[in-house]
């Protein structure tokens, strides 16, 4: 019987992060609370909506009473203000809180000196600050400590350093999840890494922003992408938009379900006779995680030995996939990206050999049957003991020929070609995770969503 790859399916998790302004209005902070309080429950439900799916329940990993637990995660760096009244909102519904900070925790700390004198805004003490957050760092689940560092008398420059240690943890929360809160007023950033910032890349990444005002009492906006972004300055309520909301649950129930089935357009009489009595729609994830072992076989190595021959060298034995990059101890990230490029990769290499090796053989076959022809042409006489032997030199081009056509039939049917091209493609996806994850780094959701299905998040606008 043959054995199927190991691979998990992956947990439903849904991360939220958040960025914002550190000065909050005293006026605003309970509106806001309840925007965020709102947002987060409303991406919770609509997960509990999607988890009993049957496209939603066959591809996500299931306890052990076989069901999908759908999970809300929030990605914060804690800075005073927006940051840490999601990290509260969360914490009181239950999310998991995970922390990335751009400095080591003792260098972050030193931001916290508080907010007195700004009227009008929250006051807080530096003591109350830095307790606040140790407090909440306390309650994290993960904790992220990027390389940051702080302009010293060796590098003086305006702490430039500092600008790009905070954008850089910005851009790192973008990478890292799938909807960007905002708390925003819809400025210009007053420094390097300020809100503006980070919502205009994560428009252009792909990544969709909620966009809550901080100052004003009006609705949440979406921006799907950064065409959002034009006209006035960031004045998205200016001219009609669709509800917010509307838009977050297309875009949960286009991101988070299994794709639907779909079939390439059979071209040709070939690909049509190929094509019949097979599933006209065949579902790729089933397909993936349903995919069995191949067995290594002498008629697929043919194209190896061609090339062995052609180019003179010692033919050796060639491994199924290739070589994952080293997993680095202790990098769980990076060990979890491992483990999904080398099953990709190694079915990959179990379709390559199969569709070279066919199309070799075809031409090996059409190259014998010319020859054959053109040796033994009708016009010769071909006779063995007396007897025209014509016939069989036709019988076996016939055979031939009806090989070349069953191998042609058969690569069709099998689809050996594009699972290995998507195979390959998919495992590099993956690789290309796995070399970020030991930077702390990861590719945008939309980014993603342009190599799976070329549409880019075009479709998530309104």
């Amino acid at each position: 019987m043959a054995e199927t790859f190991e691979t998990r399916e992956p947990r439903l998790v849904f991360r939220v992060g958040i960025t914002g302004a550190r000065r909050l209005q005293a006026g605003q902070v309970e509106r806001l609370r309840g925007e965020l309080h709102r947002v987060l429950m409303r991406v919770r439900r609509r997960l509990e909506m999607l988890a009993p799916q049957e496209r939603v329940q066959r591809f996500y990993e299931k306890t052990s009473a076989g069901q999908v637990l759908p999970e809300v995660r929030l990605i914060t760096p804690l800075a005073l203000g927006a940051d840490r009244l999601a990290a509260w909102e969360a914490d009181k519904l239950g999310v998991e809180v995970d922390v990335v900070m751009p400095f080591e925790q003792t260098v972050y700390e030193e931001d916290f000196t508080g907010s007195e004198g700004h009227p009008g805004n929250v006051v807080v003490s530096a003591a109350e600050d830095l307790g606040e957050f140790r407090e909440l760092l306390g309650k994290a689940k993960h904790v992220v400590m990027l390389d940051g560092a702080r302009d010293s008398a060796e590098w003086p420059g305006g702490d430039q350093f500092a600008g790009r240690s905070y954008e850089a943890v910005g851009h790192f929360v973008v990478h890292h999840c799938d909807l960007l809160v905002a708390i925003w007023d819809g400025q210009a950033s007053r420094g390097r890494g300020g809100t503006a910032e980070i919502v205009e890349y994560s428009a252009r990444a792909g990544v969709p922003v909620w966009w809550i005002h901080a100052a004003e009492d009006v609705p949440p906006v979406w921006i799907g992408d950064r065409l959002d972004l034009r006209g006035e300055r960031y004045s998205a309520w200016a001219t009609a938009k669709p509800e917010a909301g509307d838009c977050l649950e297309r875009h949960l129930g286009r991101l988070i379900p299994a794709p639907l089935a779909t079939q390439p357009e059979e071209e040709g009489v070939l690909a049509w006779f190929a094509g019949l009595g097979r599933e006209r729609n065949p579902d790729q994830v089933e397909e993936y995680f349903g995919e069995m072992k191949r067995k290594e076989r002498w008629v697929w190595g043919h194209h190896q030995r061609v090339m062995d021959l052609l180019t003179g060298r010692r033919r050796k034995k060639r491994p199924t996939c290739q070589p994952a990059l080293a997993a680095v101890p202790g990098c769980c990230s990076r060990q979890y990206w491992t483990s999904w490029y080398e099953g990709a990769s190694e079915r990959s290499g179990a379709y390559t050999p199969r569709y070279r090796s066919a199309y070799t053989l075809i031409i090996t076959l059409a190259s014998l049957a010319l020859c054959i022809g053109a040796l033994f042409s009708p016009a010769k006489d071909l006779a063995v003991a007396g007897h025209n032997l014509q016939w069989l030199v036709a019988a076996f081009e016939s055979v031939l020929l009806i090989l070349i056509l069953g191998l042609l039939v058969l690569s069709q049917r099998r689809d050996w070609h594009r699972r290995s091209i998507e195979y390959r493609l998919l495992a590099e996806l993956f690789r290309q995770e796995q070399t970020l994850a030991e930077l702390g780094w990861a590719l945008p959701i939309g980014g993603v969503e342009h190599l799976a299905d070329g549409n880019g998040c075009r479709g998530l606008r309104g």
